[in-house]
């Protein structure tokens, strides 16, 4: 089943000690994105100041949803699939509203000891996001195997499945890479076997 996610990046004014913070800023995200919900993980969290500006800081993170439910392809119905990927599309997307409802620009947060401003709040959503070998079938319900002569070895998106380029070959499907063929045998683009020169 794929995945999606959403990269969220907050700006930050150090500064401003004329105001009481609303809360801490660690807290408020937590809040939202607990550990207590399997079916959303925090990853790649970063903090910089862009330009060795310190009065700036810059936060960034991504939310992804998890798979931590069991689906069988083949007996689900095509509407259930939909289902499931809607559910964990409006999942990102309601924890992007609640952090940017919480991260309003010009609210005030204690972060490190110091009283900053939200200065703005950007995020996206992605997907589907499958795993590196595998592409999201033309429904975007389910990844699939890359087929023989093909392979996905990368996260980019779209997830799609790369044709093996002339030299090389794939006999098995699922393949994060191709097979590089000998000196004396041949290949077109796609190939599942070497041929004879």
């Amino acid at each position: 089943m794929p995945e999606f996610s959403s990269t969220i990046t907050i700006g930050l004014y150090q500064g401003t000690n004329s105001k009481t913070p609303n809360a801490s800023l660690e807290e408020t995200i937590a809040n939202v994105i607990s550990n207590d919900d399997p079916e959303i993980e925090l990853l790649n969290y970063q903090e910089s100041s862009p330009h060795g500006k310190t009065f700036i800081t810059q936060i960034t993170f991504e939310i992804k949803s998890t798979d931590v439910t069991s689906i069988d392809i083949l007996t689900e119905s095509r509407y259930d699939s939909a289902q499931t990927v809607k559910y964990k599309i409006d999942n990102i997307t309601d924890k992007v509203v609640q952090l940017q409802h919480l991260l309003s620009p010009a609210d005030l947060f204690e972060h490190h000891g110091e009283v900053v401003e939200v200065t703005t709040f950007i995020s996206d959503l992605k997907g589907p996001i499958c795993p590196n070998n595998q592409y999201a079938h033309i429904d975007g319900y389910i990844c699939v195997n890359c087929p023989p002569g093909s392979y996905r070895g990368n996260n980019n998106l779209p997830a799609i499945c790369q044709l093996c380029p002339i030299g090389f070959y794939q006999p098995q499907e699922g393949q994060t890479t191709c097979l590089k063929c000998d000196g004396n045998t041949k290949t077109d683009v796609g190939s599942r076997t070497c041929g004879t020169l």
